[in-house]
């Protein structure tokens, strides 16, 4: 009877994703469960490629280039930005780009939208400590009136 308690048990925790073999306590290696994940932490600056002036209000969606949505943020009255965020799902060898559009009008002179693919640094921690901490700025280009 036991050895059939045993076998229901088995079942039904491997049908629920448990199993013994997945995690051997005698290595030192991680086991990895769940979504892969990426802390992002970048930062920079917006400037007018003519004047080098910093530009507030660009808006800034931040995705990688297999997605239809992204992360939101504006630059500041100086033209910094700062991008923080906790990503799932995604892979280091994806893509990352930033799409750049001025929505403000002529409040602070009128810009160019314009994509960009950042050299971003990926650091490889598996699943779920990988990392990119990095910063670069970005010039943007008067739009032809």
């Amino acid at each position: 009877m036991e050895n059939l308690t045993s076998r229901i048990i088995r079942s039904l925790m491997a049908m629920l994703g448990f199993s013994a073999a997945a995690c051997d306590l005698a290595h030192t290696e991680r086991c990895e469960y769940g979504t892969p994940q990426v802390n992002f932490k970048i930062k920079g600056r917006v400037t007018d490629a003519v004047s080098g002036v910093g530009i507030e209000g660009i808006r800034m969606v931040f995705r990688n280039n297999d997605e239809n949505y992204g992360d939101t943020i504006y630059t500041s009255v100086q033209g910094d930005y700062d991008y923080q965020k906790l990503r799932d799902g995604f892979y280091s060898a994806q893509k990352f780009e930033v799409q750049l559009k001025d929505v403000d009008g002529a409040a602070n002179g009128l810009y160019e939208g314009q994509t960009v693919q950042p050299p971003l640094e990926v650091k490889d921690g598996g699943w779920q400590d990988t990392a990119v901490n990095d910063s670069f700025d970005i010039t943007i280009s008067p739009a032809n009136d």
